[in-house]
């Protein structure tokens, strides 16, 4: 469905100089299961992952390609978005040494009780050494650096079992 959509879009904006790819960015190239949504009125819902969450009880996994996307990461970068449904450590570790190309990171970070390897402090560790100044949101709301970890200790200590965090990177010249 997605990549159908996809296609149509840059037909009908007469998008040049393009190459797309039929699939997901992972950690790892290869076959991988992809969860998505049976509900026909939540199509590209919060259900759709490469993770399996259990937050769903009408999640079922479909088999689909995945890149690894360091491989398509072979120049300057002034803006990388990624809304990878909880495989944002694994894809940031996995793109670690390309992370010199890139300008500007938007990151939407998916944390879920059931996918405890997605971590948060793992990510902000990378993005820092690699000369990345954070601005974290929850929902629309910046956090300050001073107050994002008490906010996920609170998160922790109320056991809330997922929330959405964005990220934007910026680097440091």
């Amino acid at each position: 469905r997605s990549f159908k959509l996809l296609k149509k879009n840059v037909s009908q904006n007469n998008i040049k100089n393009i190459r797309l790819i039929n699939a997901a960015v992972a950690g790892k190239s290869g076959k991988m299961d992809f969860y998505i949504d049976r509900d026909p009125n939540n199509p590209w819902g919060r259900g759709d992952t490469l993770k399996k969450t259990n937050l769903l009880s009408s999640q079922t996994a479909i088999r689909v390609p995945a890149v690894r996307l360091s491989k398509y990461i072979k120049s300057e970068i002034d803006l990388l978005k990624l809304d990878i449904e909880g495989a944002e450590t694994e894809v940031i570790q996995e793109i670690e040494p390309k992370l010199k190309y890139i300008r500007n990171l938007i990151l939407e970070f998916h944390y879920s009780i059931y996918t405890p390897e997605n971590s948060f402090q793992t990510i902000m560790t990378i993005l820092k050494k690699h000369g990345f100044t954070l601005k974290v949101y929850l929902s629309r709301w910046v956090l300050p650096n001073l107050f994002v970890q008490p906010v996920l200790l609170v998160l922790s200590i109320m056991q809330v079992k997922q929330y959405w965090l964005r990220i934007y990177a910026k680097k440091s010249l």
